[in-house]
This record gives structure tokens, sequence and C-alpha cells, in this order.
């Protein structure tokens, strides 16, 4: 039913040291799009608007998914830990995080009905383009 599928991920880790009652954390964090998952079907754009229209909502997954990767960072990252509860709520914070950017992906595509409805897609555009503007 659709012209496109964007998959997008969000993976962390992390290596933690625990000296006595001291903690330390590295973490890592990464995220992109998924080629092997992603497709397009070329015969369903008739034409250089249609093929806009349809990059620009694309896009918006993957800008959505690179918030999840900024906002995820910085609540996993900076939240106190300390060496009985690092693990729980590292994995809590995680699913947290995913979650809410999980579901803000399909209200986007619900919305917008997956970018056809132009005035609902000109709405999130501009919102994303606001959160995106905390981030430079």
């Amino acid at each position: 039913p659709y012209a496109a599928l964007t998959v997008t991920n969000w993976q962390y880790s992390y290596k933690s040291k625990i000296s006595g009652k001291n903690l330390h954390i590295d973490f890592q964090f990464s995220g992109g799009v998924v080629p092997a998952e992603s497709w397009v079907k070329p015969n369903r754009i008739s034409n250089r608007k249609v093929s806009r229209q349809l990059l620009n909502h694309e896009q918006g997954h993957v800008n959505i998914n690179f918030l999840l990767l900024k906002d995820g960072e910085q609540q996993v990252r900076f939240q106190k830990y300390n060496t009985s509860n690092y693990k729980r709520l590292i994995q809590a914070n995680a699913n947290r995080v995913g979650k809410y950017y999980g579901e803000m992906q399909s209200r986007y595509d619900a919305e917008t009905k997956h970018g056809s409805d132009l005035e609902a897609q000109e709405k999130w555009d501009d919102y994303i383009r606001e959160q995106l503007d905390k981030y430079e």
C-alpha cells in the first residue's frame, strides 16, 4: 500500500567500571537508516512533485530517528546512576525513550497519511524542524 519504507534503528552500548563505590560508564550510541530493509516502489512515483513529497516524508522518519539518537543519548548518558541501579536504569531509560520515538514515528505516518495529507505533513515538518533546531 505504500510507495516507500524507511527503516531506522537506534542502538546503545556501554562499558562500566566499578571501583569501590565509584562507577564509571562509557556509552556508545549509534543510529541510522537500515538500507537492506528500506525500499521504494518507483512505479508509484508519477512525477517530480510526487517524488519530492515522498522524499520529504521519508526524510521526516530519518529526522525523527536523529531526534531519538540525540535525546536518547542525553536521557541515558546524563542520568544519575549508582553501582546498584545502573543496569536497570540504563535499560529502563533506553526503553522509555525508544518507545516514545517509536510511537512518534507511528503518529507521524498516521497523521500525515504516509505523506499524502500535505497540510498535516507541513505541520509535522515544522514541528520536526523546531526539534532539530534544539541541537544546532
